[in-house]
């Protein structure tokens, strides 16, 4: 199986495109964690050129960020990348 994805990179959660895995020639299991916890765990087809695209992957994981609560004094906030 083949994707597009980039290891050893950095990309903001709202820029990542769809995952697409090439080659697939029968069921596929996926399971993406975030810090330990499961975010999606599926089981995919391929359709019919072998291909299963795992479509806004930004907007699942999102749903695993800490977002920090702002308090008026705070002019910017910084957090570590999500791995």
């Amino acid at each position: 199986m083949v994707t597009n994805l980039v290891n050893d990179s950095y990309v903001f959660s709202s820029d990542m495109q769809d995952i697409r895995i090439a080659d697939v020639h029968d069921k596929l299991s996926l399971k993406i964690e975030v810090d330990g916890q499961d975010a999606l765990s599926e089981i995919y087809y391929p359709d019919h050129s072998n291909t299963v695209i795992i479509c806004d992957p930004g907007d699942i994981i999102n749903e695993y960020f800490v977002r920090p609560e702002l308090n008026g004094g705070d002019d910017r906030v910084a957090l570590p990348p999500m791995e």
